[in-house]
């Protein structure tokens, strides 16, 4: 198995900064963990402005997949917030230790 990891990089509104990490903490962090993800490090930007945060997962039938399972799974549809609200903009690869 080959563990792949992304960093992403989402860009927020400082006044609602706050309230997204307590629902990323509360609800996405559990839910990637079912699926198989670890949420590696999540930071805050001191102004409020950028959220950054790095998920893994040991990928036996590719990340695309994982991927795909975790967003396509009932649990996540019925999160109680729509992250899209939240997020102004965001960029998204894939890393790996250097």
């Amino acid at each position: 198995m080959t563990r792949r990891s992304q960093l992403r990089i989402y860009t927020l509104a400082p006044a609602t900064a706050d309230e997204f990490v307590a629902h990323f903490r509360r609800e996405l962090v559990p839910l990637r963990d079912r699926y198989g993800f670890s949420v590696d490090c999540a930071y805050l930007a001191e102004d409020r402005t950028r959220f950054t945060w790095v998920t893994s997962h040991d990928c036996p039938d590719g990340w695309e997949t994982a991927e795909r399972t975790y967003y396509d799974s009932p649990e996540r549809a019925s999160i109680s917030f729509k992250p899209g609200d939240y997020i102004l903009a965001h960029d998204v690869t894939m890393v790996e230790p250097a």
